[in-house]
């Protein structure tokens, strides 16, 4: 086990390492922030507390955005983990521009849907293989242990999530990249956009 921490640790500070996980975290975050507006009235208030707000005119409840907002989190305290060995600081700054960067993925999402992107098995399992927190450093190679303690220990316990879980945010990421790359012309979320969402919290 502590050779197992020490591999771990290593594989943490390498720079290398490092530098290959930032890039994929920056691919990772393509994406428009907004939060829910409440009213006065009890009914409405009740309705508005489901709603995080509208992204080209359709509702957007707090169980989607949570959920993309969890993936935005995780690929963030992760990369911290990896810079300081600590975990994300409490920051209000902090957390809005994470806000921002999920409403940005959500939207970059949607609209891979409306392209009729997918995502294979064989593409998620390549990436996770190839995911930089899983390489070993001296082998260059995908690190099984490495991964098992990741995936059985660290995920369910700092981010309450599974194997299944981290597979599907690997997927997003995926589909997230290949709606960017197919979106060569032009910005996939216009400004116009962005700026309509970030009016409706």
């Amino acid at each position: 086990m502590a050779m197992m921490i020490s591999k771990f640790n290593k594989i943490i500070h390498n720079k290398t390492v490092w530098l290959v996980f930032a890039i994929f975290i920056s691919i990772a975050f393509v994406g428009v922030y907004t939060g829910s507006k409440s009213s006065g009235a009890i009914e409405r208030s009740q309705a508005g507390a489901q709603v995080a707000g509208m992204l080209w005119g359709e509702k957007v409840s707090r169980q989607e955005f949570g959920a993309v907002y969890h993936d935005i989190y995780v690929l963030t305290d992760l990369s911290y983990l990896m810079q300081t060995s600590r975990g994300l600081p409490e920051s209000e700054d902090l957390m809005k521009r994470l806000q921002k960067q999920a409403w940005i993925r959500l939207a970059t999402i949607k609209k891979a849907a409306t392209m009729g992107l997918n995502v294979t098995d064989q593409q998620t399992l390549e990436a996770i293989r190839s995911f930089p927190l899983f390489v070993n450093p001296d082998t260059g190679g995908f690190d099984k242990k490495v991964y098992d303690q990741i995936i059985g220990n660290v995920l369910p316990q700092r981010y309450r999530m599974s194997g299944k879980d981290f597979e599907n945010l690997i997927r997003r990421n995926i589909l997230v990249e290949k709606a960017s790359a197919t979106a060569a012309q032009g910005a996939l979320v216009t400004d116009d956009e962005i700026k309509k969402a970030f009016h409706l919290y």
